[in-house]
């Protein structure tokens, strides 16, 4: 027993060391690191800024200029006034007129500026004006000023005006982006199909629901009367060949039923289509300065290659797009049966988590439809959780042979070939068994060289190439095309955290699609157990042909699933400080250093889209294991209730699978309906047909209504703006366009159009202003 505590000791306290590194680390990068754009909360005052609606597209990363204003009135001259000020990410404030703080170079926009400025504030009305500056996410101010009975902030009293946009009550950054909308449904037609309730979605395909769940009853019945028959113990090799097979049948024929998927959809498919070709076609690797998603990795895109010449194909054209589809369904296969020999280890005889744990692998939605779309996550996660299986064999066998390091290790430099952040799965295996030779008081510098060393240098051997070839040109092995040596300049809404992007939840269960928009954790639910980010689509209107009354009905059904996740995660996290294993400590340390990663690259970037469940993908064996596990704690000793327990997580597997299944006869594509809801009722194009022929009046008055219609439109706005530029209403023309900035101030055109009106206004000021920024915005590649 003593040594037994004293283990368990040194676990929780690895633990306890672990989680408070971690939170350490996320609080000196929220609250000091100046590069990490996370907008701390510092009462009394708020950051505020202009407010935008949504974007769903890559922004130009090009320094723009946001202005607050604020008129107060004082009784009389204060003997002391302490201005404190921060901008995201600099700027400056004037009292008056007269300048008052600024940013003070080599500073971090984190830490306030602070001065005196009684000086400049008088008796009766005193107005602050507040410019901030930033090229890389939306300006922002944090503003407090106190005098002696007088108390002045940030918030949305304040007025704020983007880049000359037209001027509106500031927003609190704290607004979730789903509420940055000016009027209710601006994404598409307004009945519930565009984005169902889950809830109601569920009511709504209760039939087919029902009939799920009598379809259910014959893999039930079938699988307990086998368990029954067979031999106690853990699956034999026949009988997981068996299960694979089955795997394989209900995936090949998904695949098959959806060959003809678009590359419309995907995310950043036609990118990755891009570098295909230039391995195909030009016999070129690229770098990551080439194309947007030529940072990645090579071996996806050269085994796509491969595969098309094997097959004939010289162009990547629409005959080799079904190979394309063949190797996501060969990387998918290798997923599952990675997973289910990694489980058979976990669980040996126990029969019922295995099965909730395979459940899980097969129907997931973010592997149904993750491996379906052009992209190199499914391989890199595939063999992510073929490395992870080696090292759970190598663990339950207690081998220290080189041979298993070596191959281990030449799956690992294969993860390292397909995506980079494998790195994450390839230290967590390497920190296990380097633990576990600690752990048994091995200080043999050999035996560390034999395991440890074997499988470091066999992973070097395979993918160091790579990297070195990165080095040599851009000076570090890692690059993504967020670093601007890459020569993409680029960011997303929202483009800032705060504490409550990470902590908000609940859209998922109520609109779940591009329910991102709300926060972390339900973009994480919304493209875990759904395509809620539809494959890369900006909008309702545009997506894949997904059955979204089934998903949305999922996302509901999904809380068993995830119920058991969590569970089985509190559980295991509880038997590791107990008893700990060199397995759970994997198992744990896989799945807490992919969230881990996740957590941080979200911090780094923080767009609506960063945070998506595929990236969890390389933890797929941890996931189903958790959720396995806590399957079998909930599963009660009543043979009956267990069974409806396991007929629920069935129904929720053919709802999955049923959703992701195209519908025959569906081409893929956008429809014109779908197309055309982006400009209600025609009144744009009718609006551009008139002014064509020279109606001017006819396209002013179309223009007009369809920005009532959709105010948050801005090729509306542009269009009114052209028109009555066009018809000599100079000042109109410039209200309509500012209103245009409001929505797009990063499109060059609208800066165009309002420096050509500002010079008939004789405004030279503005004239350069908006030239400049529409010639830098024109210069910038923000995306391919």
């Amino acid at each position: 027993m003593p040594p037994l505590l004293s283990t368990s000791r040194r676990a929780a306290a690895a633990l306890l060391a672990a989680l408070c590194a971690a939170l350490g680390w996320i609080a000196w990068k929220t609250g000091v690191d100046p590069e990490t754009p996370f907008l701390p909360a510092n009462p009394p005052a708020a950051w505020i800024l202009y407010p935008t609606p949504p974007s769903t597209l890559p922004q130009a990363a090009v320094e723009m200029d946001t202005v607050f204003r604020r008129a107060f009135v004082l009784p009389r001259q204060p003997a002391a006034a302490k201005l404190r000020v921060r901008w995201f990410r600099h700027g400056a404030v004037a009292v008056n007129g007269v300048l008052a703080a600024a940013t003070r170079p080599g500073a971090s926009w984190k830490s306030p500026v602070e001065e005196d400025i009684a000086r400049l504030l008088r008796p009766g009305e005193n107005t602050l004006e507040a410019r901030a500056e930033n090229d890389s996410g939306p300006p922002a101010l944090w503003l407090s000023l106190e005098a002696p009975g007088f108390r002045l902030v940030t918030d949305e009293q304040w007025e704020a005006s983007l880049a000359d946009a037209s001027w509106r009550p500031a927003r609190r950054a704290t607004v979730p982006m789903d509420e940055w909308w000016s009027q209710p449904r601006p994404l598409g037609p307004p009945d519930i199909a565009a984005n169902p309730h889950p809830v109601a979605a569920a009511r709504a395909t209760l039939p087919l629901l029902t009939a799920f769940a009598l379809l259910g009853l014959i893999p039930l019945s079938v699988l307990r009367a086998w368990a029954r028959r067979r031999p106690a113990g853990p699956l034999t090799g026949r009988e997981t060949a068996v299960l694979l097979a089955a795997v394989a049948a209900l995936w090949g024929a998904l695949f098959w039923n959806d060959r003809h998927l678009s590359l419309l959809w995907g995310f950043d498919g036609s990118a990755h289509l891009e570098y295909v070709r230039a391995v195909l076609e030009d016999h070129h690797l690229p770098l990551a300065n080439e194309g947007w998603e030529m940072y990645q990795p090579p071996l996806y895109y050269l085994l796509s290659a491969g595969l098309l010449r094997l097959t004939g194909h010289a162009t990547v054209d629409a005959g080799a797009l079904i190979w394309l589809h063949v190797l996501g369904w060969a990387a998918g296969l290798l997923q599952c049966g990675s997973v289910l020999a990694a489980i058979r280890l976990l669980f040996a005889e126990r029969l019922r988590p295995l099965f909730a744990g395979l459940c899980l692998a097969v129907f997931l939605p973010v592997q149904l439809y993750m491996f379906q779309y052009i992209s190199n996550e499914g391989l890199h996660a595939a063999l992510c959780s073929l490395a992870l299986w080696l090292a759970l064999r190598i663990l339950r066998r207690d081998d220290l042979s080189v041979r298993s390091h070596t191959i281990l290790g030449i799956v690992l430099g294969l993860a390292m070939l397909a995506k980079f952040s494998a790195l994450v799965t390839w230290v967590v295996i390497a920190a296990v068994l380097a633990g576990r030779l600690a752990a048994r008081g091995i200080r043999d510098l050999r035996s560390y060289a034999r395991t440890v060393g074997t499988l470091t240098l066999a992973a070097l051997l395979v993918c160091g190439w790579h990297y070195a070839r990165v080095a040599r040109h851009f000076g570090r092995p890692l690059v993504g095309n967020w670093d601007r040596d890459t020569g993409f300049a680029w960011w997303m809404d929202p483009g800032f955290a705060t504490a409550g992007t990470f902590l908000r939840f609940g859209r998922s269960l109520t609109t779940p699609l591009l329910s991102a928009f709300h926060g972390l954790p339900d973009a994480i639910y919304s493209t875990l157990w759904g395509d809620g980010l539809l494959g890369g689509a900006s909008l309702l209107t545009v997506r894949p042909p997904w059955n979204y009354g089934l998903m949305a009905a999922g996302f509901l059904l999904a809380l068993l699933p995830t119920a058991a996740l969590l569970l089985g995660l509190v559980a295991s996290l509880v038997r590791l400080v107990r008893a700990p294993r060199a397995e759970d400590f994997l198992v744990l340390g896989a799945l807490g250093g992919t969230a881990f990663a996740v957590l941080l690259l979200s911090l780094k970037l923080p767009f609506y889209a960063q945070a998506k469940a595929f990236y969890g993908l390389s933890s797929l064996i941890s996931l189903c294991a958790l959720t396995g596990r806590g399957f079998e704690i909930l599963s009660p000793r009543s043979r009956l209730a267990s069974g409806v327990l396991f007929l629920l997580l069935g129904v929720w597997g053919l709802t999955s699978y049923a959703t992701f299944w195209i519908p025959r006869g569906a081409s893929g594509e956008p429809s014109a309906t779908a197309v055309a809801a982006l400009d209600p009722e025609g009144l744009v194009g009718r609006s551009e047909a008139a002014a064509r022929q020279g109606r001017s009046a006819a396209a002013i008055e179309l223009a007009r209504r369809a920005t009532a219609l959709a105010p948050d439109h801005p090729f509306a706005w542009i269009q009114l703006g052209s028109s009555l530029g066009r018809a000599g209403e100079s000042r109109e023309a410039i209200d309509a366009l500012r209103e245009a900035l409001r929505i797009a101030p990063r499109d060059p055109q609208i800066h165009g159009w309002l420096a050509r009106l500002y010079a008939t206004q004789g405004d030279a000021d503005r004239v350069l202003y908006h030239q400049r920024l529409a010639e830098r915005l024109g210069a910038v590649r923000a995306t391919p």
